[in-house]
Parts: structure tokens; C-alpha cells; sequence
């Protein structure tokens, strides 16, 4: 995953700075702490909530939603 989104962001000239993961579980794990933000969702695995730039609350209790309202996406 981590690679996949190095390779989409320079075909698309965009930094990866701009980039924001979110995720859960250990497949996860590849896409935090490479420079971009990391979110690690409530019910995530501590190994991922450890790498992670922020956690946010359950993705059923609205994690995503609560993330992207934190951050003054919406």
C-alpha cells in the first residue's frame, strides 16, 4: 500500500505531503510513518495507534467523519 501510493503520487506530481492514510488493521501498517498523515482508527491494533499521527475514534462510532472534522476537512 505504501508503495502503490509513492507511485500514484509522482504520476501524478502531486508531494506527499498532501497524502493522509487511514486504517485498522496490520495490513495497514506499511502506509504509516512514511512521511505523510497517519490516522489510526479506535479499534485499531495498538501497533498501528503506535506508528499513527492521530487516533481517532471507532470507524462505527464515526472515525472517519470525526478525523476529517478534527483536521478542518469538513
Amino acid at each position: 500500500k505504501g508503495a502503490g501510493i509513492k507511485r500514484l503520487m509522482a504520476h501524478l506530481g502531486a508531494p506527499l505531503e498532501d497524502v493522509v492514510v487511514f486504517g485498522d488493521g496490520m495490513n495497514d501498517l506499511c502506509m504509516f510513518g512514511q512521511g505523510w498523515l497517519s490516522i489510526a482508527m479506535g479499534n485499531a491494533r495498538d501497533a498501528l495507534k503506535a506508528k499513527a499521527d492521530y487516533i481517532t475514534t471507532d470507524v462505527d462510532k464515526d472515525g472517519l467523519w470525526n478525523a476529517c472534522k478534527h483536521f478542518g476537512w469538513i
